[in-house]
């Protein structure tokens, strides 16, 4: 489920706005125009990759045996939305420094191929014990991906201003972005086995939940708005804007288990850590989005 951490929202917004009572407080001489703004955002793009997993399911607690098992999750973004905030500073009548910070979160979604496994070992029969190879596969179909990835940005920008202030006008910014990239996806499949009396040989199939990141980036973001005055020092805004990056490999690990009421023998999830090691994933980077918000004029 998409959410906005409020938290994260109010403290970004707490500290632009001492800053620019801050700027404010001048001499009027001393006193530069300065715009305080912030708006809710609606995602058109957001960071995607693919989830693949490598591993062999483990014969608990030992035993003679091989085995190989994965699959791959698709990891793509839908229905997101999110928040962003910002200072212009216009020494000049059109030019001048914007400020700004966002946080953005998504579902995660994804059609998603079979989870596989092959599994052979060797067991003791009854009656006489004698050795014999045995081999399980399985293709099993896999539901769709969940899960959420959230992204935060601080960008420092130039921005241009075009149209009087006092009626409707344009603004449009550019520069660099920091980012900070992470979120969980559901489920990896995790399989192990063990051997009971007579030879009988017994299995769980885990539905993991992996933790992804957090991890940062560096990047170039654009964009623009149109801004509509309602008020001598208020004004509605509808913009758009884009960040992208190169892409990044992003840590992966197990974080719950999602059934666990169905594992018969259930492991905790730092053991199964340790047997189900994933490789980081690596996302493209990049988004765009939607703004609606309200300006201030100090």
């Amino acid at each position: 489920m998409v959410h906005i951490d409020c938290q994260s929202v109010a403290c970004v917004v707490v500290a632009l706005t001492l800053w620019a009572r801050t700027v404010v407080a001048q001499p009027s001489s001393a006193r530069q125009p300065v715009e305080l703004w912030g708006a809710i955002s609606a995602l058109g793009d957001a960071p995607t990759g693919r989830l693949t997993s490598t591993y062999a399911p483990p014969l608990l607690p030992a035993g003679d045996f091989s085995s190989r098992g994965g699959q791959t999750l698709t990891l793509d973004p839908h229905r997101a939305l999110g928040f962003d905030a910002g200072v212009n500073i216009f020494p000049s009548r059109h030019i001048g420094l914007q400020i700004a910070a966002s946080r953005t979160s998504a579902d995660l979604a994804g059609t998603n191929g079979p989870y596989a496994f092959e599994f052979t070992y060797v067991s003791r029969q009854p009656p006489d014990s004698t050795p014999q190879t045995f081999t399980i596969q399985q293709s099993i179909p896999w539901p769709d991906t969940t899960g959420s990835i959230s992204v935060v940005t601080a960008s420092l920008n130039g921005i241009v201003c075009v149209g009087p202030a006092d009626h409707v006008h344009a603004t449009g910014s550019a520069g660099v972005s920091y980012g900070r990239i992470s979120g969980t996806a559901r489920a990896l499949g995790y399989t192990t086995f063990r051997m009971g009396g007579r030879a009988v040989l017994f299995s769980d199939e885990y539905h993991l939940e992996v933790a992804l990141g957090a991890a940062s980036t560096v990047g170039f973001n654009a964009g623009g708005d149109i801004n509509m005055p309602v008020h001598r020092r208020t004004a509605v805004l509808i913009g758009y804007r884009y960040f992208a990056a190169p892409s990044l490999e992003v840590p992966v690990r197990v974080s719950s288990i999602l059934n666990a009421g169905e594992v018969a023998n259930e492991e905790a999830v730092a053991s199964v850590s340790a047997r189900f090691p994933l490789d980081p994933v690596r996302l493209d980077v990049l988004g765009s989005r939607v703004l609606a918000g309200v300006k201030v004029v100090f």
